[in-house]
């Protein structure tokens, strides 16, 4: 009984300091088993530590996320262990897409029938000393063999991923009581076939390919009606053609155009020692390589450059009791 506690309290805890402010909804059932519905997984049930879910701006379709809650300490973060996880969530994701009992449990009364079950692999490190690059650890693991049935998704999270994500929230949260933003989304491009169509606009998640990704934009509003971007930047910053690429990115999407206030944080663990030099750097190349007007130039001053402070010492859901799974 103590785990399930211990499980149910870092996901009430993970949800509030990180996924809530991504405008994530968390599921109030937690560490429940729902029968198996394949003779070949050997199984007669399988674990669902928690589900988050949000609809998807592109396709409007509602995604699950079976989520497998994992607390290691550095030495248990190792290329088998991932695996295991791996194998049990893909054949948890597999039954969850297809069984009543899930669906009965965690499907959104309210939700549309267009929905997706995905899995996703939460990797926390509690006493906070793994340095490795967790994606390296995926080059150990033959995929060729790994169990996941055709159209299923898993999505993974390891130590540093976490890190960022809950500094961008916590940065988040201090933005809002700062500056008096009364509201603010998650900005998405209209792509040639996927424009965003759904859901409200002030209201919009941070996707889980959104907060995999190097760039996090959102947009806000504050009490007195102003509105403005702020951008976080989680690569290394040490070359300026990474900067030109953005700037660029801005343009092409018209939010230069916009004219207000553009907030661009640095995030990343890894951040280079000049990057706030090598960014100022690259809006004098791009103007240059267009030959810019003064209205351009405006514009890139816009453009105002700080580094983001990490919380991740005051992150310890360790803390809680939760016990090494």
């Amino acid at each position: 009984m103590s785990e399930t506690i211990n499980t149910s309290f870092a996901a009430n805890a993970i949800s509030e300091n990180i996924f809530n402010t991504f405008k994530w909804d968390l599921h109030e059932l937690h560490d429940q088993n729902f029968a198996c519905a394949f003779s070949e997984h050997n199984k007669k049930t399988h674990p669902c530590d928690c589900v988050f879910h949000y609809v998807d701006p592109y396709t409007g379709k509602d995604l699950y996320f079976n989520t497998d809650l994992k607390s290691y300490a550095k030495k248990s973060i190792t290329a088998s262990t991932i695996k295991t996880a791996l194998d049990s969530l893909a054949m948890s994701i597999q039954c969850a897409a297809v069984s009543e009992s899930w669906q009965d449990a965690y499907l959104v009364q309210s939700s549309n029938l267009d929905y997706e079950v995905r899995g996703f692999l939460f990797v926390y490190n509690h006493d906070n000393s793994y340095s490795n690059d967790f994606h390296e650890q995926f080059s150990e693991i033959n995929l060729t063999t790994f169990p996941i049935a055709k159209g299923n998704l898993i999505h993974f999270m390891g130590p540093k991923q976490i890190e960022d994500c809950f500094s961008i929230a916590c940065d988040i949260n201090i933005c809002i009581g700062k500056f008096g933003i009364q509201k603010y989304t998650f900005w998405y491009p209209d792509m040639m076939m996927h424009k965003v169509k759904h859901g409200e606009y002030w209201e919009q998640p941070a996707t889980i390919e959104q907060l995999s990704s190097p760039i996090l934009i959102t947009k806000y509003q504050k009490h007195d009606g102003q509105t403005g971007y702020i951008i976080y930047y989680k690569r290394s910053g040490s070359e300026i053609d990474e900067f030109v690429y953005l700037i660029d990115m801005l343009s092409h999407y018209q939010i230069l155009s916009e004219e207000i206030h553009i907030t661009l944080k640095f995030i990343g663990q890894d951040r280079d020692a000049n990057i706030m030099a090598t960014f100022k750097n690259a809006k004098l190349k791009y103007m240059q390589i267009w030959n810019m007007d003064e209205v351009r130039e405006k514009q890139l001053n816009l453009i105002v450059p700080e580094r983001v402070t990490r919380f991740t010492e005051h992150y310890n859901i360790g803390e809680l009791g939760w016990s090494e799974k």
